[in-house]
Formats: structure tokens, sequence, C-alpha cells
């Protein structure tokens, strides 16, 4: 695989622990049954809520790393059981597992992955039994890694080596991949260190800092059926103070962000960090998945480390994904709380989207950069942008200017203060302000230029709606269903950006106005507001709203255009020609009749 071969000439520069790191990532990747066995019958296994009985059956062991059994695949008869303690858990529970308030499901193959007490659990069964590897069990082996890339869209045996690489403090990581008679293709995680570390989460929107995770991921059931603190923790109501456990706590983060005109990106973080916990060789980075590593950089002497990183699925779709599939290695032991400064250069596609007449959608969000994780690692952030000729960047924090650098255009943003997370919008734009008073923060609306192909696609459900309302009426006044001027109904109504810009400056003033006086100063003297050509969804980073086209429709208008889109299954970035294809048949009386 490249990344192995990119990584591995690096190791030639490096320290013999970077390279012991880096072979014992092999090692977890390359994990295979070895013949080794051990029979069981009513075993069972406690995972915080989760319990294994295993009534028979044998555990296939995989190879040794380090002279430590770090896997198993299990073929026979098992049953899980698990029972919530969090009312809210239940509830969830019962809604996805579309049953009663506990869950249980029979299964004849699981693969475990550990670096808890597990391999001593299994040994205290009996000395294994030596003889060839089992095929079925290999092959499950190779499908559940087939499944962890396709399916979860994240690397696991990453996560495994980490604990293998930084030796946990506690209990490490437990990871089950599992076939339940009822659902299929389902994960159970333990992990001390939270859950979004395995990287199961992210692609679920789940960033905290729960540490049971039980993931249905069969093609009819799909979804987090279980998040939780551990059972230990809420029954001492230690839950409630819990927070995200970080491995390096990011300080500042300086990205360079080259967009091409065909939308390719070409970046450059330069990150400073400080460990927070002991042992640390191995650094986890959050990126999106078809955003590949060129090279990284210790600032400090110059030093080429290597990294690790899988190649992306290819069937990734339209819009880039999250995930926890890169890590850094260093040449020796980080020093707790000591500074760190790294420059990690990138690049490829997918981080934008081309949303029709020059304007775009930016994808991935949080992962466009490297980073050791959002939302709950807060850092300062210097941003530039090159960009092409003729188009807009809108960013988080302070503007502090637009030129030329080297002949290209360059837009650079600051935050004065911590974000937790960075993010910007890209397109043709044009700026409405207006400054709130009470608050004194200055409200920016920057709307599209031009007309998104969403724009078309929302007006042209309009005009049907109205048309085949028109329609309707005349049909029933008049059985030649034909009133003078009912065709024209379809022009009441129209969805344009500056429509948006309207809707948004109102409400943007007057928020921040009831906020200010609710809650007091904000620390940002701006709060920008822009379109987001994804239909329906928005979202709100430091200082910078994305807003989808939407929130300019009234309720009604809302709902009529968000069914319509829905029934049709109509994405962003179709034509609108689809539109016109499957709706305008329904245009006639006669053919609705």
């Amino acid at each position: 695989m490249r990344f192995v071969v990119r990584a591995f000439l690096a190791l030639i520069l490096v320290s013999g622990v970077s390279q012991a790191s880096f072979e014992t990532y092999q090692q977890v990747r390359g994990l295979q049954p070895d013949g080794r066995t051990i029979s069981v019958s009513d075993f069972t296994m406690v995972r915080d809520v989760f319990e294994f009985n295993f009534s028979s059956g044998q555990f296939h062991l995989l190879n040794d790393i380090n002279g430590k059994t770090v896997g198993a695949v299990f073929l026979g008869q098992g049953t899980l059981n698990l029972e919530p303690v969090d009312p809210r858990e239940i509830q969830n529970l019962r809604v996805m597992s579309r049953g009663g308030e506990r869950f249980s499901d029979s299964f004849q193959k699981a693969m475990l992955l550990f670096a808890d007490g597990t391999a001593e659990e299994l040994m205290a069964l009996g000395e294994p039994t030596a003889g060839s590897p089992s095929k079925e069990a290999s092959d499950f082996r190779a499908r559940s890694l087939r499944r962890e890339k396709r399916d979860f869209r994240t690397n696991l045996h990453l996560r495994l080596a980490q604990d293998l690489i930084n030796p946990p403090i506690g209990d490490g990581v437990f990871m089950a991949f599992v076939d339940f008679d009822d659902n299929p293709n389902s994960l159970v995680a333990v992990d001390p260190l939270g859950i979004d570390h395995t990287g199961v989460g992210s692609f679920f929107g789940v960033d905290g800092p729960e540490e049971s995770m039980l993931v249905f991921m069969g093609d009819n059931n799909r979804g987090v059926a279980y998040l939780s603190h551990l059972k230990s923790e809420i029954s001492k109501k230690a839950h409630r103070r819990c927070k995200r456990k970080q491995i390096v706590d990011a300080k500042h983060y300086s990205i360079s962000t080259t967009i091409k005109p065909n939308r390719e990106i070409i970046g450059t973080t330069t990150l400073k960090f400080a460990p927070t916990q002991r042992n640390v060789t191995l650094m986890p980075i959050q990126l999106m998945l078809p955003l590949r590593i060129q090279k990284v950089t210790l600032v400090d002497d110059g030093t080429t480390l290597p990294f690790i990183q899988e190649e992306a699925p290819d069937d990734l779709g339209s819009l880039g994904v999250e995930g926890s599939d890169a890590a850094i290695l260093f040449p020796a032991v980080l020093t707790r709380g000591k500074d760190v400064t790294i420059r990690i250069d990138y690049q490829g596609n997918e981080v934008l989207e081309d949303a029709g007449d020059d304007n775009y959608f930016v994808g991935t969000r949080s992962f466009w950069y490297p980073n050791t994780g959002v939302f709950s690692d807060w850092a300062t952030y210097d941003l530039e942008f090159f960009h092409p000729e003729g188009t807009n960047i809108v960013s988080i924090g302070d503007h502090i200017g637009d030129g030329l650098s080297e002949g290209r255009l360059v837009s650079r943003w600051q935050t004065t203060t911590p974000v937790s997370v960075a993010g910007f919008n890209y397109g043709r734009f044009k700026v409405v302000e207006q400054m709130e008073p009470v608050s004194k923060t200055n409200i920016e609306v920057y709307t599209n230029v031009g007309t998104p192909s969403i724009i078309r696609q929302i007006n042209e459900i309009l005009e049907y709606q109205a048309y085949a309302e028109a329609a309707q009426f005349a049909g029933d006044v008049d059985p030649s269903g034909y009133i003078p001027g009912t065709n024209q109904a379809s022009q009441s109504v129209k969805v344009s950006a500056e429509s948006l810009a309207q809707t948004a400056i109102v409400d943007g003033t007057n928020s921040m106005k009831l906020y200010h006086t609710l809650f007091g100063a904000q620390p940002h003297g701006r709060v920008a507001m822009t379109q987001q050509t994804n239909w329906s969804f928005g979202q709100s980073w430091p200082t910078l709203i994305y807003l989808p086209y939407l929130a300019a429709l009234s309720s009604t208008l809302w709902s009529s255009v968000s069914k319509h889109i829905a029934a049709i299954g109509i994405e962003p970035t179709q034509d609108a020609s689809i539109i016109q294809l499957t709706l305008k048949p329904m245009n006639s009386t006669k053919r609705r009749r």
C-alpha cells in the first residue's frame, strides 16, 4: 500500500522508537488467526453493560504482538445482553432495537480486538490448543476489516495500536465486530478514552466523552443503539463531571489553504500542542479521508516524521467523510506538558462541492484541516486562503484583510481568543452588514451571487406546487379543468439569494440583542452568516453561521419544499431538470384523476 512505502522511507531517517511503533501498527493491521484455539462452554464475559455469553464454540486466537494476545475470532453459539441504566438510553434502545428496554441477540461469529484484560480471561479458560488456522475464522477476520473501511469509515486497528504503542495507565480499549442474528454487521466498543477516539462516532456525528457504544450497521437497521458513560461512573454520578479525554492539548493552528480552480485543496497546517498524558509516541490525527498527507515535519529541528494513513475507500460519494484514520509517529516519547510544533502538508479533493453558478458547498467542515479533535480542544487560529480570482472567502474570527501574495489572491483571518473549531465558506459573495447597537456586534450576511442549483430546484418545486393547486382548484370548479388566469399562480412565490439576506439580517440583529440581554456580552465583535447550499442543513461555528436556503422560507413553504425534495430524493448538486422530469407529468388535471 502506498502509505506504507511513504512512511517506511521516512522511517529510515528517524530513530528506532518510530520504527518499532510503525512495525507494531503493521502487525496490528496484519492480525490473522494463528491456529491456536480455546474451546469454551457457558463462558460469560462482561464489559461495562455488555454481557457476552459464549455458550459453546471456540476462540481462534490472532497472532501475538510483542508477546501479547490482542485479538480473537469466536465461532460457535453466543448471546449479547444489554440492559442500560440511563433512562435516556433505555428509550433510545427501545427505538433502535424495535423492542423492549433491554437488548438481547444471539450470534455465531464475532471478532474481538482488545488491549484490556481479555487475553488473561481467555487464557484462564485453559491452555490454547495448537493447530492449523481456520479458514472460516480467517474469512470472518478479512470481512470485518472490509466492513471497518466500507461501513465505519475509520481505522479501528489504529485505535488498538495506539494502546500498544502508548501504553494506557488504566484499562485499554475493547472492540467486538459481531454478526447478530437479527442485527448483522454490528460493533460493540468500550473505550476508556472515549468512543470518539475510535473514530466510529464521527460517522454518526457523535463527539463526546461517553465510553460505551453499540452500533448497528445492517442494511435495514443502521445507527447508534447505545451510547453512554460507564456503568460504574453513572452509579456514582461521576459521569456528570466527565470531560473528553485528550492525549494532547492543541494550542495554536496556522492553516494555509490553496483552493485551485478545479476545487483541489493544497494545505499546510502548523500545529502547536502539548501532550497531556505520558507515554505518547503516536498521535492520532483527524482529517477527512480524501485529503492525503504528503509530509510531516518536526518544526524545531526539521526532522521528517513518519505517519500512518490508510488508503481512502473508493466509494466516498460526493462529500468527504470524517475519520480518525491517520497518526503521526515521533522519534522519542514526548514530554508531558512540553510544547511541540509540527507542520503537516496535505492535498486532495472533496472538500468543496460545486453547487452551481460558481457557488460551493463545504463538505466535512470539521475535518478539512488536520486536527487533534474539535469541539472539546480549544485553540487559537491563524488562517490564510489563496483562492481564484472572482471568488470570495468568509471564515471564523477577525478578517485581517485581503490582498495579493506571489501573484495570488489571499484572504487572512485570525482568532484572538481560543475557539473549538475552524470553518470557512467559499464562492462568489456579496455582503450586507449591520451593527447591532446594544451588543455592539457587527452582523454580516454573505449571500451568493448568481443562482445556485438548489435555488432553481426550490423555485421549480414552488412553481409546481402552485400550478398543481391551481389545476386542482380548476378541476373542482369546472370539469373541463380550465379557468382563465389560474396558470399565473405559479409566479406568486420565488426564492432568491437576496431573500435569505433580508431574513437573516433581521433575525441576526434581533437574536444578538436578545442573547446579549439574557447571557451577557460575547467575546467576538462580529458574527457572519453565510448561505449553505446544502438545501436543509445549517450549522453554527464560532462567529460563522451556515444557513440553508430553506431558512428564507416560511414554515408552510418549508414544509412543502422539504416534503417534495425528500419524496423524490433530490440532492443539492443535482440539476433542476430532474425535478421537471419528475413533477411535470402531474400537472395535468386529468392525469391526477
